[in-house]
């Protein structure tokens, strides 16, 4: 049986450790001629108004311009870093998704028909995975394709 892959979906939350998943996906993709989907989930406007360590509880409106704010940033950061990354010899697009990483990591992955999702994974493990989750984790039990999960180098 030979393993085609034609749609990479490359999930990443736009952080330094995410790097060497989107250049997984870039050799990837040029050595079989594939396209890469760069995948990015950001909070929606309910998120927001749950007091988060990193960020205080916003009023309504503010949640709202807040969240749209984060999309705008991060359509503009996955533009940047396809054209650095990917460059023009690779087809690319970049999606956002809106709430649970994982899930719309999930959800892009099946309605762009991807044969392959790579995501990178900082390797913790014990309390630290616990408390923080793994993102990876959960979209390798989803996928409706394989998982290459990259190990970041500052994991």
């Amino acid at each position: 049986m030979t393993t085609s892959f034609r749609t990479i979906v490359c999930a990443t939350d736009l952080s330094p450790a995410s790097l060497p998943a989107v250049r997984c996906a870039a050799k990837l993709a040029r050595s079989v001629g594939a396209r890469v989907i760069l995948a990015h989930a950001v909070p929606s406007a309910a998120d927001l108004s749950v007091p988060h360590a990193m960020m205080p509880a916003l009023a309504a409106p503010d949640m709202t311009l807040a969240a749209e704010e984060l999309r705008r940033g991060a359509h503009e950061e996955l533009v940047e870093l396809a054209e650095k990354e990917l460059g023009a010899e690779i087809e690319w697009e970049v999606v956002l998704g809106r709430g649970n990483a994982a899930e719309e990591v999930e959800r892009i992955a099946r309605a762009k028909h991807a044969d392959v999702v790579v995501i990178g994974t900082h390797g913790r493990t014990g309390l630290s995975r616990v408390v923080l989750g793994s993102v990876a984790e959960a979209v390798v039990r989803r996928a409706p394709c394989a998982v290459l999960t990259v190990r970041s180098s500052l994991g």
